[in-house]
């Protein structure tokens, strides 16, 4: 159990099946499914994290931190994160999703972009949008994203 849900430890091949394979064979569109199922997974966790932590309280954004490591995702910093104007920019080290993507030349942590994007659009109150400005899968050292709200 993890925050009073359960959890799996999935290895690298089940995951990999799920994301990667599946990638290949529904072709390129599969990054916009990747990117919501990420999206809810991330409202979702804020929303738990809301209830035992309180109402719009910045402790969220290093216990998001922690849980965020805990489970495998990476190590999530947060560079910058502002309500007020609603932006942030979140970097990853060692992203597990690195070794699925390492070949493909382009940003490619649609899971993680989107459970950002999520996680800050609870936080923000507002829709918020993610790009993927870095990432290991072209050689970066790290995945760097600019998460802002959207605009109407």
């Amino acid at each position: 159990m993890l925050d009073g849900l359960r959890a799996i430890i999935m290895r690298e091949d089940v995951y990999k099946g799920l994301i990667r394979n599946l990638w290949e064979k529904i072709g390129e569109n599969y990054r916009v499914i990747l990117y919501h199922i990420g999206y809810e997974a991330g409202r979702n966790a804020y929303i738990r994290h809301k209830k035992t932590f309180g109402e719009k309280n910045e402790r969220l954004l290093a216990v998001f931190q922690a849980i965020f490591q805990q489970v495998g995702y990476g190590i999530l910093k947060w560079i910058y994160v502002s309500r007020s104007e609603g932006w942030a920019i979140a970097t990853v080290e060692d992203p597990f999703e690195r070794h699925l993507f390492k070949d493909r030349g382009e940003p490619s942590g649609h899971l993680i972009r989107g459970i950002l994007a999520g996680w800050l659009s609870e936080f923000f109150g507002k829709t918020v949008i993610a790009k993927e400005t870095m990432c290991v899968a072209v050689g970066d050292p790290y995945c760097k994203y600019y998460i802002k709200v959207k605009e109407d």
